[in-house]
């Protein structure tokens, strides 16, 4: 299943409301596999995940996608979410061993081709965003862990 944002003509980009709007990718379901972490990615050591992350992962799938650029091998390199990433490969290797090939979930991703080919520094103000969205991330308050 490939989600793609609305028709567009060159001058302006509108949703069908008529609301305008700067595309951010394509958002794609990829198999597990198809994705290695990114050269730029700003987590560069890969770490196994965390047992609460996988049980997560596991019981709901992955909600929110990880931000790929197609890479000149056919992979995709995660530019963001290497948790995620590793988590869905655990998972899917789980069920590959088991022999559940039929369980494999994709993981959803949001495709970015304006990523490929271009400078390092374009790549870098992509990955900043990540490294900022990861350093800003405020903890919940007590009370909003308690009420969820």
């Amino acid at each position: 299943m490939t989600t793609v944002a609305p028709e567009s003509t060159p001058e302006t980009t509108r949703t069908p409301e008529g609301l305008r709007y700067r595309s951010i990718g394509e958002l794609l379901y990829l198999h597990p596999f198809s994705l290695v972490l990114d050269e730029y990615n700003v987590r560069t050591e890969q770490a196994d995940p965390d047992q609460a992350l996988l049980d997560s992962v596991e019981e709901d799938g992955i909600e929110t996608a990880l931000l790929v650029r197609p890479l000149p091998d056919g992979k995709y390199g995660v530019v963001a979410g290497q948790r995620r990433m590793l988590s869905a490969q655990a998972l899917a290797q789980r069920c590959i061993d088991e022999g559940r090939t039929d369980d494999v979930e994709a993981v959803p991703c949001m495709v970015r081709a304006d990523l490929v080919g271009q400078s390092a520094e374009v790549i870098a103000a992509a990955v900043a965003k990540s490294l900022q969205e990861n350093l800003l991330r405020r903890a919940m308050t007590s009370t909003d862990v308690a009420r969820a």
